[in-house]
Order: structure tokens, then C-alpha cells, then sequence
């Protein structure tokens, strides 16, 4: 019992952290915010007119955003994993004692 719970509660949460990181790096690898945040303030496509620095700037800026937006998603998505991984023994510890005492959880 003891070596189950170790691996539950103290060894799962670096194994799910990994896997966090391991997620947000593969974003990061097609969304690529640091570099875009670099060239924030250069036009896209060469373009150096007023019109190109300023389109090139909201875009880039859009993008850092949106990327943000979709990191903050999966870590949200990844902290409501790891909750339902912490209740899960409690949830089926309850299932069986209702079904023992007989009131419905």
C-alpha cells in the first residue's frame, strides 16, 4: 500500500509536470512566442512602409497573444487532469463504501 501511495502523490506529479513541459515545448516549437516577441517591432515580409511596420506589429502582437492564450488553455487543461488524479482514490473509496452502507454518493 505505502508504494502505491508514493507513486500516486509523490512520484506521479513530476511524471505529470514532464509531460506539462514536454506539451508547452512542443507548442512553443511551432508557435515560437520568444521570437516573435524578438521581432515584435520588425515589418513581416520586408515590408518598411509605415503601413507594413504597423500591420507587421499587430499581427506579431496578436500572435503572442494567442499563444498565451492557448498555453494558459492547456495548463488549465492539464491542472484539472492532475485534480481528477488526486480524487480519483477518494471517489473510488466512496463508491465503495455507498455500496457497502448503501447511500448513493
Amino acid at each position: 500500500m505505502q508504494h502505491v501511495l508514493r507513486f500516486w502523490y509523490l512520484q506521479s506529479p513530476r511524471w505529470i509536470y514532464e509531460r506539462l513541459v514536454g506539451a508547452i515545448r512542443s507548442l512553443d516549437g511551432n508557435l515560437a512566442v520568444v521570437s516573435t516577441w524578438k521581432n515584435i517591432t520588425k515589418p513581416i515580409f520586408q515590408d518598411y512602409t509605415r503601413q507594413g511596420r504597423i500591420i507587421g506589429f499587430f499581427l506579431r502582437l496578436g500572435r503572442i497573444v494567442f499563444s498565451l492564450l492557448l498555453y494558459f488553455c492547456v495548463v488549465i487543461i492539464y491542472g484539472f487532469g492532475y485534480l481528477l488524479w488526486l480524487l480519483f482514490p477518494f471517489i473510488c473509496v466512496a463508491w465503495i463504501l455507498s455500496a457497502f452502507v448503501g447511500v448513493p454518493v
